[in-house]
């Protein structure tokens, strides 16, 4: 799931193909042994998932340098996070909901938001082609047919075969609701792979966190049919068991203190991390170059315009905008 779901879902960037799969090889790889050194301190798991949901929000606009400090930063809140969540409060999560996602994804963004101001506006790479969509849907499946056992992973006997079959019930509805969905949205008709690549997955996140819980089969397809419903109308717009001695009604306040927690160490850390990685000594990406594996890697002719063609796109640009001006 890590090297080759996540590496290949981010395959999408038309221009960005190397950098999506190798710098997801070297994040995970260097997440692997920080966390060894990290979670012998503060806490028993670690998981590189946190730092490669947060890649994905700043994918094509980091350098690599930029990478390895997140994910230095983030690593050790997101254990702490945990440990609150888990050693503190007792909220279970045993899909990671909260922990993993939640956080990677509101890390990753407050990064981006803080990182980066009108210089994303002039990226000119940004975008996919029909092969890149391909590979991209390499991770997505990938993903989709083990998320049952990152799901179950943590538990064992009938809880693992609740999580598995749950799971695996939640993303079947939400997949069949995408499909679905996209095509209403369109105003064409029409499927939109960027539909198809993530909110197909909406399902297995949405359950993590009670996929061990006996749930009627209808609840999990319920959850997925939500959840998918969610991420496409994102994309295109815009119960818990309860602890020991503690009340369901209590054990939900809890899940959602940790949840809120979880928001708030994510959003204010990746804000931080953010201001800290625009200093100029973390080799900072030029908003021109973002999207383009040319400004960290050696790439044949192929698929990449000349610079003479490069300057008549770019006049056509102009031309563009001072029409619509």
């Amino acid at each position: 799931m890590i090297f080759i779901g996540f590496g290949f879902l981010m395959t999408f960037l038309k221009r960005y193909g190397f950098g999506a799969v190798s710098i997801n090889l070297l994040i995970a790889a260097f997440v692997i042994q920080w966390a060894f050194i990290v979670r012998g301190i503060i806490h028993s798991v670690a998981h590189a998932a946190t730092v490669l949901i947060s890649f994905g929000a700043v994918l094509g606009k980091a350098s690599p340098i930029q990478l390895i400090v997140m994910a230095l930063i983030e690593v050790v809140l997101a254990q702490i996070n945990e440990w609150i969540g888990l050693d503190i409060f007792g909220a279970v999560d045993i899909g990671e909901s909260m922990y993993i996602h939640a956080f990677g994804a509101y890390f990753g963004l407050a990064v981006a938001r803080v990182l980066y101001n009108d210089k994303y506006d002039e990226a000119r790479s940004e975008g996919s082609v029909y092969h890149s969509d391909i590979f991209s849907m390499i991770g997505t499946v990938f993903l989709w047919i083990f998320w049952p056992s990152f799901n179950g992973g943590a538990a064992d006997g009938d809880e693992q075969q609740r999580a598995l079959i749950n799971t695996y019930l939640s993303l079947a509805a939400c997949t069949v609701v995408t499909f679905a969905l996209s095509q209403l949205v369109d105003k064409r008709g029409k499927l939109n792979m960027v539909h198809v690549q993530n909110a197909t997955l909406a399902g297995g996140v949405a359950l993590g966190t009670s996929a061990n819980m006996p749930l009627q089969p209808w609840v999990a397809m319920l959850i997925g049919c939500i959840a998918g419903t969610i991420s496409v109308v994102g994309y295109q717009y815009l119960t818990v068991p309860p602890g020991p001695g503690r009340s369901s009604t209590t054990q939900g306040g809890y899940q959602m203190l940790a949840l809120v927690i979880t928001l708030v160490i994510a959003i204010v850390g990746g804000a931080l991390t953010g201001l800290l990685l625009r200093m100029p000594c973390f080799d900072n990406v030029d908003g021109k170059q973002m999207f383009d594996d040319r400004e960290f890697f050696i790439v044949e002719g192929q698929g990449f315009p000349s610079n003479e063609e490069e300057a008549i796109e770019e006049g056509n640009d102009t031309k563009l905008r001072m029409l619509s001006d």
